[in-house]
């Protein structure tokens, strides 16, 4: 069976969704901010973890935009277990764009991300790099899919072992 330019096309979607998504959480935290309308405490902190591991002796900071904010001044991240990088941020009364730097000097390709204030924001970003590349993984497990022994292609309808592969997976 020979693979379709229609299987290839949406695999290739797949792979980008699954690469530019951003998941994302609107978990109330931080601290109160100023006074709203009413005599209300109005939440004004976010939170954005950036997932990346950038190595002993580096860094990552953001900047942002909006709400007081200025693309020129870096805002410090702290590292965490998982290679995860905390940053907490006054979002202000309307959502603020960021973006993650690499020992403040690289900015993260792609678009800015978006935080308002209650949210947690977690991404994903990459630095170095405009193309990548596709890593065939043929031996895996789901608890959740109940899936020992399937090829990852399988799930998408695509015949195993095409994509360069030259051995079937057992």
């Amino acid at each position: 069976m020979s693979i379709r330019a229609r299987d290839v096309a949406l695999y290739l979607c797949v792979a980008v969704l699954m690469g530019c998504s951003t998941p994302f959480r609107s978990e109330p935290r931080g601290s109160i901010g100023e006074i709203g309308e009413g005599g209300s405490a109005m939440v004004t902190a976010a939170t954005v973890l950036v997932h990346y591991p950038a190595g002993s002796g580096h860094r990552i900071t953001l900047r942002c935009g909006g709400n007081g904010h200025d693309w020129n001044t870096g805002i410090s991240a702290t590292w965490t277990d998982g290679d995860v990088w905390r940053a907490n941020v006054d979002a202000g009364a309307s959502p603020i764009a960021c973006k993650p730097l690499f020992d403040e000097q690289s900015w993260a390709m792609g678009p800015n991300w978006t935080v308002a204030a209650g949210q947690t924001v977690d991404v994903w970003p990459w630095f170095f790099h405009h193309a990548g590349t596709i890593q065939q993984i043929t031996s895996w497990h789901s608890q959740i899919l109940g899936n020992d022994g399937h090829h990852p292609f399988d799930l998408l309808g695509i015949q195993s072992g095409v994509l360069g592969s030259t051995s079937q997976p057992s």
